[in-house]
């Protein structure tokens, strides 16, 4: 047992560190070369240097991916540790997604047209004679303007006033079911952003006036279907991934006259997701029902009863489409044997 005041102890103890301090910067300095297999040597080089002593340096050679450290053997060794931990294998992911669209429509349109040609009528008499009139009608135009695929015409017969009565029944019925899959896939290593994308180019028809003559010209719109992805793998073997899917495709015709105008239709999901080594995840979905009810008809006839379908046409139309976006990381081989079961490295 030793009794002594604080400060004696105190100064004791400076008086050792000072002469360790004293033996390390007598002690040789040495130079050794670390290359560096995945890691980059820039980046590694700033990390390398918190961990030198006063007179340690460090030089990155990026020709050969290599550091060359100048320090004592006891800082060196800390230094070969610290390399040896960061200089690892990266794991590469594989990001499979599936875009699944899926898409139904229904359209009805049920109406009946009567007309009259109409019989000729002599009213009053005049110098030159009586003034002859030919009356003729339409009642509900719009189903014999449409196209049905059942188109039935009656002549119902002649009639003092109406002349020739006739009747067309339009009947037209459209159903179709549309399913789009789309299964981009890439390959990329831990916290490395890739992206893979697939372009069509449409040609969109312009014509241009000048005067009495007529140039048509063809511009070119690009639409793409783009994954983006920067997946990091976790130590239990989970892929924490940012995603960007954007998909575009060619919509309906805006132009009735078939200029070839046309409007572009885009999908597109941004986001940051946890999932397991080789499991699915739905990462984002839209669903979308539209559904259309109307009628044209001659105003207090179309409300009759029982005689309403003989002056109005109906039109039924029904639209439902979905989006399901699907995403699966599989992690390429192992990171490490210890996968799962995270060690600490002393330096």
């Amino acid at each position: 047992m030793r009794i002594a005041p604080l400060q004696d102890l105190k100064a004791e103890e400076d008086d050792a560190t000072k002469l360790a301090q004293a033996r390390k910067n007598l002690e040789p300095l040495r130079v050794r070369m670390f290359p560096v297999s995945y890691a980059k040597v820039d980046e590694l080089e700033k990390k390398i240097k918190d961990f030198l002593g006063d007179r340690g340096r460090v030089v990155g050679d990026v020709r050969t991916n290599a550091l060359v450290v100048t320090d004592i053997e006891e800082n060196l060794e800390r230094a070969a540790r610290l390399i040896a931990s960061l200089d690892t294998q990266p794991a590469q992911v594989s990001i499979e997604g599936k875009i699944v669209e899926a898409k139904e429509s229904f359209t009805r349109n049920i109406g009946v047209n009567w007309s009259a040609t109409g019989a000729p009528i002599k009213l009053g008499s005049t110098s030159r004679g009586p003034v002859n009139m030919n009356p003729s009608f339409n009642v509900n135009q719009s189903a014999a303007g449409s196209s049905g695929a059942l188109n039935f015409n009656l002549n119902v017969g002649t009639l003092d006033v109406f002349g020739t009565l006739s009747a067309a029944l339009a009947l037209n019925e459209s159903e179709e079911q549309v399913k789009i899959i789309s299964a981009p896939r890439i390959m990329t290593l831990s916290n490395e952003k890739a992206d893979i994308n697939q372009t069509t180019e449409v040609p969109v028809r312009q014509v241009t006036q000048n005067g009495t003559a007529t140039q048509e010209t063809f511009q070119f719109k690009p639409l793409t279907l783009k994954l983006e992805v920067t997946p990091q793998v976790t130590a239990d073997g989970s892929v924490i991934m940012k995603v960007l899917v954007n998909r575009q495709f060619r919509g309906a015709d805006v132009s009735s006259a078939g200029q070839g105008a046309f409007a572009v239709n885009s999908r597109e999901a941004n986001t940051r997701v946890l999932v397991k080594n080789g499991q699915t995840a739905v990462i984002g979905g839209i669903y979308q029902s539209d559904a259309t009810d109307g009628e044209v008809g001659v105003p207090w006839f179309r409300e009759l009863p029982f005689v309403s379908y003989l002056f109005k046409t109906k039109n039924i139309s029904k639209e439902k489409s979905e989006l399901l976006i699907f995403l699966t990381p599989r992690i390429m081989g192992q990171i490490d044997t210890n996968a799962g079961n995270p060690t600490t490295t002393d330096f």
